[in-house]
Formats: structure tokens, C-alpha cells, sequence
């Protein structure tokens, strides 16, 4: 009886940590893809699927973009926000000028020229 209890506690112990390797792979392959994506334009498709933002303040990043870029005439949207990440593309007159990715966890800030293909932002944006 004890060798069956022993069995089954050491199988549910075996289940969990494997769980949480997974857990663990699947956040390194967000972070990874994340990185990835920052030096690609989206699809005109996901562009028109994308939300426009109306006030730039809902955003922290947003703050931290504006101390670099003029975003006056640009327009913002919203390509994806998940619980870790969010994508911004900030286009004037629907060519997509400025690509930004925001990694809410850690609070990371990517911003790239789409234009000149060149990283403008890679930094850290405090807490609001």
C-alpha cells in the first residue's frame, strides 16, 4: 500500500515539473518570437484588421515613443495586445512608418524605423 502511495505521488510530482518546463519553453519562444518580429512590417490585411488608437495616453509606452518620435501626424494601431506583449504600428498615410513592441512583464521597449530599418528605441519605460 505504501510502494502504491509512493508510485502515485512520485508520478503526480513527475507530471508537474514537466508542466513547468513547458510553461517556461512557452515564455522563451514568446520573448524569442517577439524579438523577431520587431524588424518585419505587418500584412496590409492585419493593418486593416487592426484597431486605431484614439488617445495615445492609454498606453504607457506611447510616452516613451513620443520623447523620440513626433507622432502628430502619424497614425496608431493596434496589431496585438496580449497579456505579454504588445504590437504597435504607427503608419502616415497608410505606409507603415515606425513598428513598436512592448514587452509588459519586463516593461521592454522596441522601436523600429521600418523605413531606414533601424532600431530607435531599446530601452526600459518606467512604471506610470
Amino acid at each position: 500500500m505504501k510502494l502504491l502511495i509512493l508510485l502515485l505521488t512520485l508520478g503526480l510530482l513527475a507530471g508537474c515539473s514537466t508542466e513547468q518546463q513547458t510553461d517556461s519553453e512557452q515564455d522563451s519562444t514568446a520573448i524569442v518570437s517577439s524579438e523577431d518580429a520587431v524588424e518585419e512590417s505587418v500584412s496590409k490585411e492585419e493593418l486593416n484588421e487592426a484597431e486605431v488608437i484614439d488617445d495615445l495616453t492609454e498606453y504607457p509606452e506611447t510616452t516613451a515613443i513620443q520623447e523620440t518620435i513626433d507622432l502628430t501626424k502619424l497614425t496608431g494601431h493596434i496589431v496585438s495586445d496580449n497579456p505579454g506583449t504588445r504590437i504597435l504600428i504607427f503608419t502616415n498615410e497608410e505606409k507603415q512608418v515606425y513598428k513598436s513592441i512592448f514587452i509588459k512583464d519586463e516593461k521592454q521597449l522596441k522601436v523600429v524605423d521600418l523605413e531606414q530599418n533601424d532600431l530607435v528605441i531599446d530601452d526600459t519605460v518606467p512604471a506610470s
